[in-house]
């Protein structure tokens, strides 16, 4: 855990206008929840996107990744595109991904792209942990 919060410090420092905070949900550490702060657009999405992927072949991610998105305030079409190769790469993994309090207006949006069936929508972290 301490080398993923160093780079996500190292990644927070860079200014992409996405910020990430990790934390593990439970002692087991079998959930590991990203809360994300900021915006997902052209500009932030591929650093955001390359910064997630490194962890999954260096085995950070544990077998339930929660993206904590309530503090998102704008994501794009290709802020859309990053959360499904995020979920392509959980699915090669047997990873199971959750996005967690996505504001309204970015909850349509994946809805008006066609891509809310893929993805699992929760409102707390709570609901899956328990």
């Amino acid at each position: 855990m301490e080398a993923l919060l160093k780079e996500i410090e190292a990644f927070n420092a860079q200014d992409h206008r996405i910020s990430i905070r990790a934390e593990y949900c439970e002692a087991s550490q079998r959930f590991l929840c990203f809360h994300l702060y900021g915006e997902l657009d052209n500009e932030s999405g591929l650093p955001f996107e390359k910064r997630i992927t490194s962890y999954f072949s260096r085995q950070f991610i544990p077998p339930v990744l929660i993206l904590e998105c309530s503090k998102l305030n704008y994501v794009s079409s290709t802020g859309i595109g990053v959360f499904v190769n995020i979920l392509m790469q959980c699915n090669r993994q047997d990873i199971r991904l959750y996005l967690c309090a996505l504001p309204e207006k970015i909850k349509n949006l994946f809805s008006l792209l066609g891509f809310s069936s893929y993805f699992s929508f929760i409102d707390s972290v709570s609901e899956v942990i328990e």
